[in-house]
């Protein structure tokens, strides 16, 4: 009976071994996963960073107003490109009031379909 106690016991102690190396091992293997996945997120930080001060020299106000002077055909807004909502009237062909060359007109379709419902 003592030795069936002992044996039992060897057993139980031999699979509580096994089980404590195996955790030990996972843990390892879990610190080491963990390691590298530390590693990266430290090197996405790094290309984050990069990234945005890429973002910040493209996104130059006088980088952006140098580019657009050179590839757009924009000038400068005038004075007659503004108008008051009450100039709006119903008058086909009328030049809005107050405006000299260049005034805002009605495009000639607008103005055949305008009269002929008058």
């Amino acid at each position: 009976m003592i030795r069936l106690a002992i044996a039992l016991s060897l057993a139980v102690l031999i699979g509580l071994a096994y089980h404590v190396y195996q955790g030990a091992t996972l843990t390892r293997q879990r610190e080491a996963e963990l390691a590298q996945i530390k590693t990266q997120i430290v090197e996405e930080a790094a290309k984050i960073r990069v990234l945005k001060a890429d973002w910040a020299m493209l996104n130059a106000p006088d980088r952006l107003h140098r580019l657009a002077t050179q590839h757009l055909a924009l000038s400068a807004t005038v004075p007659q490109q503004f108008v008051q909502f009450a100039n709006f009237a119903n008058r086909p062909g009328t030049k809005i009031a107050g405006q000299g060359a260049g005034a805002l007109t009605r495009p000639a379709h607008v103005n055949r379909a305008v009269q002929t419902t008058h």
